[in-house]
C-alpha cells in the first residue's frame, strides 16, 4: 500500500499511467491536481507535485519519478503532449533506472537522449577553464556528489547533464532553464560553481579533494558508531584493501573512497562524510542519502 514500498506489474504500471490522459480514475481535473508542483513560503515553485516531478526532455514537457523498495528499482515517465508514457521495472538494483528512463523515453519519442549530449559536445577540453573545472564536487543542499567532465562546447554533470559555454566562466543548460557559473579558485582552479535556475532558485558546489586513503589509513576509520536520532549502530571494518559498514553483525556494504574522508555505499546509495575534531581525530560521521543529509553518527568505540 502506498505511499511507499507500492509493488505492481507493468501492465498496471502503464494502466496508471494512461489514467493521466483520460482520467477514468479521479474525474475530470485530477490530473492538474496530481501535477501542481509544491510552493516554497518564498513563493518559488519546486519541480515536485503529488509523487510526480515535472521536469523536460529535450525540451518537452515530462512528468516522471523514480522507485526503490527491497532491491527493486522503477521508472515512470509520460511525454504529456505526446500521450507517450514510458513504465520500468527492474529486480536488481544495479540498473540505475533515474538515467535509464529519460533516455529510453528519448529513443521512443525520437528525440536527442540524454546519453548523447557528450558526444554532441565534441573531444574532452584539454586546455582553459573548462579543463581546470572538469573534477568532484558536492552541492552544499544535498550533499550528495556531482562529477563535472568537460569538453571542448561545454560542461557535463553526472554523465548527462549537459551545460553549454556562453562565456568564459558560465555556461547554459541544453534546455535553457539553468546557467552554471563557477568561481576562482587557486592557479586558475573552479573551486566550486553554483546552478542558478530560470525560477530564482540556486543551489552551490564545492570541489572536493579527491586524495584518497591508502591500505594503511583505512585502520584510523574502523569503530562503531551510533545514531541517536535513528537509534541505529553501523560498525566499520577493515577487510583488506577496502572498508567495509556493517549492520547488525549480518548486513554489510563494501564502501568505496571517493574523496577525501568520504566514502560511498554503492548498493544502499550513502555518502559518508566522516566529521573530525579541531585534532584530527575521527568523532563520527554524517551519512547521507538523495533524499536525506546530515544524519549524524557518532564514533562510540
Amino acid at each position: 500500500m502506498g505511499p511507499g514500498g507500492l509493488l505492481t506489474t507493468a501492465p498496471d504500471l502503464m494502466r496508471w499511467l494512461r489514467n493521466f490522459d483520460t482520467e477514468q480514475v479521479g474525474g475530470r481535473g485530477f490530473t492538474v491536481d496530481m501535477e501542481r508542483v509544491g510552493v516554497l513560503r518564498s513563493g518559488r515553485a519546486t519541480t515536485y507535485a503529488s509523487g510526480l516531478e515535472i521536469g523536460t526532455l529535450a525540451g518537452e514537457r515530462m512528468v516522471f519519478h523514480a522507485g526503490w523498495t527491497g532491491g527493486y528499482v522503477a521508472w515512470a515517465g509520460r511525454l504529456p503532449s505526446r500521450r507517450l508514457a514510458l513504465g520500468i521495472l527492474c529486480n536488481g538494483s544495479g540498473v540505475n533506472t533515474e538515467e535509464l528512463g529519460p533516455v529510453l523515453l528519448a529513443r521512443l519519442a525520437r528525440l536527442t537522449p540524454p546519453s548523447s549530449v557528450r558526444s554532441a559536445f565534441g573531444d574532452t577540453a584539454r586546455t582553459g577553464i573548462i579543463a581546470r573545472a572538469a573534477g568532484l564536487y558536492r552541492s552544499r543542499r544535498t550533499l550528495q556528489p556531482v562529477t563535472v567532465r568537460g569538453f571542448d562546447q561545454g560542461v557535463t554533470l553526472n554523465t548527462w547533464v549537459g551545460y553549454q559555454r556562453a562565456t568564459d566562466s558560465t555556461f547554459t543548460s541544453l534546455d535553457g532553464e539553468r546557467a552554471l557559473r563557477f568561481t576562482d579558485g587557486a592557479n586558475g582552479v573552479p573551486s566550486g560553481f553554483e546552478v542558478r535556475a530560470r525560477d530564482g532558485d540556486r543551489v552551490t558546489y564545492d570541489r572536493l579533494d579527491t586524495t584518497l586513503p591508502t591500505p594503511t589509513q583505512l585502520a584510523a576509520y574502523a569503530g562503531l558508531y551510533r545514531s541517536d536520532d535513528v537509534r541505529s549502530e553501523i560498525e566499520l571494518r577493515v577487510h583488506g584493501d577496502r572498508l567495509v559498514a556493517w549492520r547488525g553483525g549480518v548486513l554489510h556494504d563494501d564502501l568505496t573512497a571517493i574523496f577525501r574522508d568520504g566514502f560511498r555505499a554503492p548498493s544502499q546509495s550513502w555518502i559518508i562524510s566522516i566529521t573530525r575534531d579541531a585534532n584530527g581525530a575521527i568523532v563520527g560521521f554524517d551519512l547521507a542519502l538523495p533524499r536525506m543529509r546530515r544524519l549524524p553518527f557518532v564514533k562510540v568505540r
